[in-house]
């Protein structure tokens, strides 16, 4: 004999049936809760942060090992479909000249690049935060390249990449954050998860990596206390 709270019928209630009820009936009902008992008494699953746990950590120079490893994920998110402002098919040598070329702005505070990291220290995602924007806009910064290796989404990366990218804008003294993702896309249900304002949206706005048009929605975020 077990009851649940919450359950409507509880195995004991089963057995007695209920007044009124067929024979058939309840041995059905009988039948499904015994089952389900089954199913609780199963070892809970383990969480993801258990099967992957990771880090998130800014990067203030882009060594070999980074840009190795931001390639990697940027090659991933490009090969599997991500509209990132890149086409297949996508060299690796494309994706090192890319993160070569932001090594510098890093270097001169233009830029922060988070990275989020596995515990083999393996980078699985990443996002970029433009500080350096028009003398009229110096209130405001983007966010950019939010990337997550498909195999370790699904794990909560995203929102922690986001959390840090608007930490670290806070400490840069920027009080706006602004980007665009592709329409209906994870990175829009994220956005509009975390607490960002939709403002519009664009339609033929890029191209997906295999050529075809993609609209772009534009979000926001105050960060002024």
């Amino acid at each position: 004999m077990r009851r649940r709270i919450g359950t409507i019928w509880t195995l004991d209630f089963i057995s007695a049936g209920p007044a009124g009820s067929s024979p058939l009936l309840v041995a059905t009902a009988k039948k499904f809760c015994e089952s389900r008992l089954k199913l609780d008494n199963f070892p809970p699953r383990p969480t993801n942060k258990d099967v992957n746990p990771f880090r998130i950590r800014e990067l203030t120079t882009l060594g070999d090992r980074e840009i190795e490893g931001l390639s990697e994920v940027l090659i991933d998110c490009v090969e599997g479909g991500a509209s990132v402002s890149f086409m297949l098919p996508f060299s690796r040598a494309k994706a090192e000249e890319f993160w070569c070329g932001l090594s510098e702005s890093v270097a001169r505070g233009e830029r922060l690049v988070y990275v989020a990291e596995n515990d083999a220290g393996t980078i699985v995602g990443t996002v970029t935060v433009i500080l350096k924007l028009p003398e009229n806009q110096p209130h405001r910064a983007d966010v950019a390249k939010m990337l997550v290796h498909r195999s370790a989404r699904r794990m909560g990366l995203g929102a922690a990449l986001l959390a840090a990218a608007e930490r670290g804008a806070i400490g840069a003294g920027k009080t706006l954050l602004v980007l665009d993702t592709v329409s209906d896309s994870d990175g829009h249900r994220l956005y509009a998860g975390q607490g960002w304002t939709r403002c519009g949206e664009i339609p033929d706005y890029a191209l997906w990596p295999d050529g075809r048009p993609c609209a772009a929605t534009i979000f926001f975020k105050s960060l002024k206390p």
